[in-house]
Order: structure tokens, then C-alpha cells, then sequence
């Protein structure tokens, strides 16, 4: 068994990153930060749901802006679409990081397995 205080080891990030469906992707994303060779199971996980804020944040502004320049109805509508997706996204993403934040885990899980 893991110990939650315990740091975080290769072993341990290809062992989580094998439930994905691109492990490799996945060992190289929560390598991109730094403090994940140093971080415990409990950091890890803020650092994963951080890490994917990040990325839905860049995915929400991309999709304002290609709504904000285009003319076409049904594109502005389709656009328009995925901001609200995204939305709710980012708000599920924060939520779980308060979770994480008092580990609640299984609330994250939850929380994850909830529809949009």
C-alpha cells in the first residue's frame, strides 16, 4: 500500500497514468511541473487538477475568441456551446480543487463522475 506521505515515484506516476487512456501523455504532463518529483500523493493531486485548470482555462479562451471573429450564425452558435461547456467544466475543476484541498477523494470522484 501507498502512504499518502510518501513521495511520489516514477513507479507511482506510470501506475496512475496507466488508467488513462495515454499513459506516456500523461507521466509527460505531470512531469511538466516541477514540484511533482518532490510531491506526496495529496500534492499530486492538486497539482494534476491545477495542471488541468490550466489547460481548460487555454481551451475556454481559444473558443471565446474564435466566437468573438466569426460571422456565422450556426459557428457563433456552436462556439457558444462549448464556452458552456467549458464553463461548467472549469467550475468542476475548481470544486475538485477545494476538495482536494480537505482530501476529500472520494468527492473528487464523485464529483467527476457527475454529467455536465
Amino acid at each position: 500500500m501507498i502512504s499518502l506521505s510518501s513521495a511520489v515515484t516514477q513507479n507511482i506516476l506510470y501506475t496512475i497514468c496507466s488508467q488513462t487512456q495515454s499513459e506516456e501523455l500523461c507521466v509527460r504532463i505531470l512531469e511538466s511541473d516541477p514540484n511533482t518529483k518532490s510531491s506526496t500523493l495529496p500534492q499530486l493531486s492538486l497539482i494534476s487538477i491545477n495542471l488541468t485548470r490550466e489547460q481548460a482555462n487555454k481551451n475556454y479562451k481559444i473558443f471565446r475568441d474564435l466566437q468573438a471573429n466569426t460571422t456565422a450564425g450556426s459557428l457563433r452558435r456552436s462556439y457558444g456551446k462549448c464556452l458552456r461547456i467549458y464553463k461548467q467544466m472549469i467550475d468542476k475543476i475548481n470544486d475538485a480543487y477545494q476538495l482536494s484541498q480537505l482530501g476529500r477523494y472520494e468527492d473528487i470522484h464523485q464529483l467527476g463522475q457527475a454529467q455536465t
